[in-house]
Order: C-alpha cells, then sequence, then structure tokens
C-alpha cells in the first residue's frame, strides 16, 4: 500500500542558502501510524527542475526531480 502522509507538527524548518535548500522536520502519521518526517526541498534555480525528498521512521523513503512546476526558496 502506498504512504498516506499527514503532517500534524512541523518542529524545525533550516535553510542552507548556500546549497539552496530547506529542510523541515516534524510529526505526523502514515497509513495512521506516528510517524516523524525530514522533507528536503531544492530550489529549481540551482538544480533545474527542482528536488524534493521525504524520508519517515516507518522505513517510507521517497525521492525525485519535479516532473512539473518549479520550487523556490525565499529567504
Amino acid at each position: 500500500m502506498g504512504a498516506r502522509i499527514r503532517t500534524a507538527q512541523v518542529t524545525s524548518a533550516a535553510f542552507d542558502n548556500v546549497a539552496h535548500t530547506v529542510t523541515f522536520a516534524g510529526l505526523g502519521t502514515n497509513n495512521g501510524l506516528l510517524v516523524v518526517f525530514t522533507i528536503v526541498a531544492v530550489d529549481s534555480s540551482l538544480v533545474p527542475p527542482g528536488s524534493f525528498s521525504i524520508t519517515l521512521s516507518d522505513g517510507y523513503i521517497n525521492s525525485g526531480s519535479l516532473l512539473d512546476g518549479s520550487i523556490s526558496l525565499h529567504y
């Protein structure tokens, strides 16, 4: 079964001006079970077309480049 992730609380957000990334950490649920998550987004201007990754404490991991759109980080 695929992931069904719902964010409950973002506990931290960190910007990296050199790598043009933002990292979010927090708590949520995946298929109804409590998980800790880490999300990393890479700005499209540095690594076109931009990328996104998510890691959950239950072992779920997914990442890849955007297929459409862009990520623009402003800090």
